[in-house]
């Protein structure tokens, strides 16, 4: 019985077009089976109460549910859902019309609004059908108090055929309820496995950045090599995920000389760090390789290096992937800083005040403007200052009570009014600030802010 059941539960399920409409053909399926069986009984107890008139009433209700089955699998799909929906209405109506209201017939009419919610997706044909359903309730209600019924039969006979009929409503309502129930049963068994498949792709992907974090950070300036060059310093570093597209590099030169870097690649998290790594690893190059050390002719090299890395020879699309840095050349013994800034600024603190030295309005990389060599600028340092380098992810961090940018002003007002302290006093100061402003709001971007104090 469970093998014919199934089997013609899926008459026609191989002419539907996607699962919604499969699930649709299942559904008329197996509603017109359980109606087909509850109007056999309703002919089999009007057999037994002798309420021959009424019979054909039922055995017409048979045949009406049994044709969507046939309809469907034949492969007449539509036609099976409109059949299915309109025809017990107008069935329940006839008997509404031929009944007295002591029968409770238009109570089926509540069973036939849930039919038209059920098996279509368009909205306007399910509330089409629920309202018709809804006028074919108020219109029994009124022929049947204004009307002699067709047919009268005994006060027991009525409430007979009442009970029988209201326990059918229920039964039905049930069984869609019941549909609705198992259908959601079996949508969360497919979420908790989806889930599963979901938690274990996602383990497998952050394993594999987490790994990448380890190698980004072995690629940036180590602290054995910023110790022994840098006398006081201090790197605020918070990237926006696991791994960044800010940065910082440092070198040694023959010369003597310390070169440090400050790098904002395109993009954040992973597409940032291959930006970075990519960048790092150019860095390398030229200055090992081809012994570029001057920082102007250093960015010089490095963004024709970005720009034929990105824009392989065939490329359709140009790519303007690039960096924007502040690449210093600290000469601690004759105090001397040479340096070149693409976009982002250095700020030099010095006598209670930031000094802002401006920057080349172009990236390390493909712009749109016209390309120019990048200017060397030099600073004859004094004990006492402070050279800051900075990105842009914390004058762009959103937050405080409006919800507005940090900015670069509110950022040198905090750095002045900081600057007296220990340079781990001031990271500390900063990381509690960045906190702070952000509150509850995402970080927008990675944050990199680097001090180095001049003995």
């Amino acid at each position: 019985m469970k093998q014919l059941w199934e089997r013609v539960s899926n008459f026609g399920i191989d002419f539907a077009e996607n699962v919604s409409e499969r699930k649709s053909v299942v559904l008329i399926n197996r509603m017109s089976l359980v109606l087909a069986w509850i109007m056999t009984i309703f002919a089999l107890m009007a057999v037994f109460l002798g309420m021959f008139p009424i019979i054909g009433f039922p055995v017409s209700f048979i045949i009406s549910f049994l044709l969507p089955v046939y309809f469907q699998k034949r492969g007449w799909l539509t036609f099976a859902k409109y059949f299915f929906t309109f025809c017990p209405i107008l069935g329940i109506t006839a008997i509404c019309m031929f009944n007295s209201a002591e029968m409770g017939d238009k109570f089926f009419f509540f069973t036939t609004s849930t039919i038209p919610i059920l098996i279509f997706n368009h909205k306007g044909q399910r509330y089409l059908f629920f309202l018709v359903s809804i006028a074919g309730f108020y219109f029994a209600t009124w022929y049947q108090s204004n009307f002699v019924p067709v047919q009268k039969f005994s006060a027991q006979e009525e409430m007979l055929y009442w009970t029988f009929g209201l326990m059918s409503v229920f039964a039905i309502l049930y069984y869609v309820l019941q549909y609705f129930r198992s259908g959601n049963e079996d949508y969360e068994n497919e979420l908790e496995i989806k889930n599963d498949v979901i938690e274990e792709k996602n383990k497998d992907i952050l394993s594999s950045i987490h790994y990448a974090k380890r190698i980004q950070g072995v690629l940036l300036a180590s602290d054995k090599l910023l110790k022994k060059q840098l006398p006081d310093y201090f790197i605020f570093y918070k990237p926006k995920d696991i791994v960044s597209g800010d940065f910082y590099w440092a070198d040694e030169t023959p010369e003597g000389k310390f070169l440090f870097l400050t790098g904002d690649c395109t993009g954040h998290g992973v597409p940032g760090a291959f930006m970075s790594l990519l960048n790092i690893s150019f860095l390398h190059e030229l200055t090992l390789s081809h012994k570029i050390a001057r920082p102007d002719l250093l960015l010089n090299a490095q963004r024709d290096s970005i720009i034929s890395s990105l824009n392989p020879e065939g490329t359709e699309e140009l790519s303007r992937d690039g960096m924007d840095c502040v690449l210093c050349s600290f000469d601690f013994k004759n105090k001397k800083l040479d340096f070149a800034c693409a976009n982002n600024p250095l700020w030099l603190y010095r006598n209670g005040e930031i000094i802002e030295y401006k920057a080349d309005k172009q990236a390390v990389g493909l712009s749109g403007s016209e390309k120019k060599d990048f200017t060397l600028q030099s600073i004859q340092l004094v004990s006492g200052d402070i050279v800051y380098t900075i990105t842009d992810g914390f004058a762009d961090q959103f937050g405080g009570e409006k919800g507005k940018k940090f900015r670069y002003a509110q950022l040198k007002q905090k750095l002045v009014a900081i600057a007296q302290n220990e340079l781990s006093e001031q990271k500390s100061i900063l990381e509690k600030t960045f906190d702070e402003w952000k509150g509850n709001l995402e970080q927008v971007d990675d944050v990199l802010i680097i001090g180095v104090k001049i003995s």
